[in-house]
């Protein structure tokens, strides 16, 4: 009787430390896994580095490329939330219609889009907007650059079927070095603001 309840007494401790094992594990394993979203979205958060080298002539800022800040909707979306659909032909569409998207509603006036540039070359920059301008949907907003903001108004009867490139000012880049830059709206007149597309920046000869 002694042996049998030694053996029993042996059997409990065994799945008693492997219980005790097994829960470690998963606490580990939801600690990495909390560990690794933590570290995913702060990186998320960050904005990519964009070069402008002196070999450029422009650059080109798109929302694909910015961190998104605020309430702000992109289009187009039509292949977002397929599912089910794993091929790699999808894969490239759905990365084009990425790459293609523009800002087609600015939900507040906090909402905005920031690049992070780095400028190899001091000197004047040009800088310009694309955007299509819709009927009711105009308001004010900036480019904002190293402490220099350029502004831009968009007028309720405005109206565009086509992209408007349109050169809203100039800043100056005191010295090499990498910047935040941002679009903002600074006004919304009545519900929204223009679709925009891009930002480029194009660098003044001297």
């Amino acid at each position: 009787m002694r042996f049998i309840k030694d053996n029993i007494n042996t059997i409990k401790g065994f799945f008693y430390n492997a219980i005790v094992e097994g829960i470690v594990a998963c606490l580990l394993v939801i600690g990495l896994v909390w560990l690794l979203t933590q570290v995913a979205v702060y990186n998320s958060q960050k904005p990519e580095l964009i070069t402008f080298d002196v070999e450029n002539d422009e650059l080109i800022l798109t929302p694909y490329n910015a961190i998104v800040g605020g309430h702000l909707q992109l289009s187009p979306n039509d292949l977002e939330y397929q599912s089910g659909d794993y091929s790699y032909m999808y894969g490239r569409e759905l990365l084009k219609e990425r790459k293609s998207r523009y800002v087609s509603h600015w939900a507040d006036k906090d909402a905005t889009l920031t690049w992070l540039i780095e400028f190899e070359q001091a000197g004047n920059y040009q800088v310009k907007i694309v955007y299509k301008a819709n009927p009711h949907k105009g308001g004010v907003g900036e480019f904002v650059c190293q402490n220099q903001s350029l502004e831009f108004v968009s007028h309720n009867d405005e109206v565009s079927h086509e992209m408007i490139d349109r050169i809203i000012g100039e800043v100056r880049i005191k010295e090499a070095g990498k910047y935040p830059c941002s679009f903002k709206v600074s006004h919304l007149s009545q519900q929204s603001f223009v679709e925009l597309s891009k930002v480029t920046i194009q660098k003044k000869r001297d």
